[in-house]
């Protein structure tokens, strides 16, 4: 396989569909076993990782399906929502004088945010929060991330069984969405909304966290830029593109 490193050839490699593929398909037609992103050789038994493993045509008609939910006017209907939780979290530590960042305000916030979108209860926050940070944070040989592992099967079929819920129960939540859409044509199987499900469930709980907590960790240890900001927060924006960039998760 390969890898590219530089902006110019990833930009080529994502734009070229016809010659570069990230999508899982073992028995596809063409006679190439794809092996999608999760290693060479893929661990055994791994599904397929939703939208990141889909490519062409079906990976068009996802995006325009979940697109509604990653708009600027998304972000902007559901600010207050944010701000409600961001305050709830920051009240529970603030009158301690002291707060682990990550513990108690980078962690919670999007978990229960992502999973309020998802349609999925947030009281039980933690948990989820707790499997994907363990799956994807330790070595392998770590008692956390052996004792997550143990609960993987119990995770999917959770999702599925919320997902088979609101088939029956729909509401306007991503997990509806998922579940009356259609892709190329047809409805989503069980095993690719679960795949879709858990791709964004890991995507809202660890990598936002990842990526809030080096935000913090970087203005916390760089004064500078931590009172530029606060001096012009019209840099704000700006800022948060670099720690994208710079603290890619």
């Amino acid at each position: 396989f390969w890898l590219v490193t530089d902006y110019e050839s990833v930009a080529a490699v994502a734009r070229d569909n016809e010659t570069f593929a990230h999508r899982f398909d073992p028995d596809s037609e063409d006679g190439i076993a794809y092996q999608g992103i999760c290693g060479i050789p893929r661990p055994k038994g791994t599904p397929r990782m939703g939208v990141s493993e889909i490519d062409g045509p079906d990976h068009a008609d996802l995006r325009r399906v979940l697109n509604p939910y990653m708009t600027p006017r998304w972000v902007e209907q559901s600010r207050p929502r944010m701000d409600e939780i961001s305050t709830w979290f920051l009240d529970e530590v603030i009158e301690t004088g002291r707060a682990d960042l990550v513990l108690d305000y980078a962690t919670p916030v999007p978990a229960v945010l992502t999973l309020e979108s998802m349609g999925m209860p947030a009281g039980n926050w933690a948990y989820y929060a707790e499997f994907f940070h363990a799956t994807a944070s330790y070595e392998r040989t770590d008692p956390k991330h052996v004792a997550a592992i143990g609960r993987w099967q119990d995770m999917w079929d959770e999702l599925l069984e919320f997902a088979s819920f609101r088939r029956l129960n729909p509401s306007e939540d991503i997990t509806t969405t998922l579940v009356t859409c259609e892709i190329g044509g047809r409805p989503l199987t069980d095993s690719e909304v679960g795949g879709i499900m858990w791709n964004l469930v890991a995507g809202g709980l660890d990598t936002t966290t990842s990526l809030v907590s080096w935000g913090l960790h970087h203005l916390g240890t760089t004064p500078d830029a931590r009172n530029q900001l606060l001096a012009d927060r019209s840099l704000i924006p700006t800022a948060i593109e670099e720690f994208l960039r710079f603290y890619s998760p």
